[in-house]
């Protein structure tokens, strides 16, 4: 049995912080971000030596690493905050998309857990044999 759970190709990567440490640890959070910042400017501006300093600490190729890059999409404050937007049928919304994938799993959850399992179960046996 085969599921597909299309979601408009969404995959979402997120940086957060426990409010506690954003308020105690202002400065620490804002030279994260810079930090993040700082990354990407040093591969726009240098992408050969970033693809090479990447590609030799990750067992990725650059050709690799250039698909990742060019197959995402870094969004900005506007993005983000329509991105969080309650906003149903707008596809762009994370709201409509959790609630989609809710619903699917929801629907198809007493056809999905057994295939979930046999998949479990052999992820198990597989990695023991490593």
């Amino acid at each position: 049995m085969h599921f597909v759970l299309n979601l408009h190709s969404k995959i979402v990567s997120i940086l957060a912080f426990h409010a506690g440490i954003v308020d105690q640890r202002p400065l620490d959070i804002k030279k994260v971000l810079k930090s993040l910042i700082e990354s990407l400017d040093y591969y726009n501006d240098n992408k050969e030596q970033a693809l090479q300093l990447m590609s030799s600490a990750s067992s990725l190729s650059k050709d690799e690493i250039i698909h990742g890059f060019d197959s995402t999409k870094l969004m900005t404050l506007r993005d983000n905050l329509m991105s969080m937007t309650n906003s149903t049928g707008n596809m762009s919304s994370m709201y409509t998309l959790g609630k989609y994938a809710s619903n699917f799993f929801t629907q198809n959850s007493s056809r999905l857990l057994p295939a979930m399992k046999r998949f479990l179960l052999w992820q198990k046996g597989s990695s023991s044999e490593d």
